[in-house]
């Protein structure tokens, strides 16, 4: 990973120990709070090097901050991440061919060793 010595300090807390203990099984969620700035991805890219057979999903409420996400993580965590784009089409209109095939590609790099 590009900033390994960052994660590995992550990685040292005991409350990172012990949140990765306590993650819900596969197919829960939960929300974490009270992080700043991009100590979130960094403890995002943290638990997804102790538990690599996992798939973390980050829900934004913009592009903006999706993309910021995506960068904050394509930093920590290498080409490990990927980026699922909003459909950007009102009603029945057919989305745009290549926010279509951003999407198809995301979904294709779940096995992470066809991400880029």
């Amino acid at each position: 990973m590009p900033l390994d010595f960052l994660v590995d300090q992550m990685d040292a807390l005991p409350a990172t120990r012990a949140l990765a203990e306590g993650l819900p099984p596969p197919g829960g969620r939960l929300a974490v709070g009270g992080l700043l700035g991009s100590s979130p991805a960094l403890l995002l890219a943290t638990l997804a090097r102790r538990l690599a057979q996992r798939v973390f999903v980050v829900i934004t409420s913009t592009p903006t901050e999706a993309e910021r996400w995506l960068a904050d993580l394509r930093t920590l965590a290498g080409g490990v991440v990927a980026l699922y784009p909003q459909r950007e089409a009102l009603g029945a209109e057919e989305p745009h061919v290549e926010i279509a095939g951003e999407r198809v590609e995301t979904c294709c790099c779940q096995d992470r060793s066809a991400c880029s």
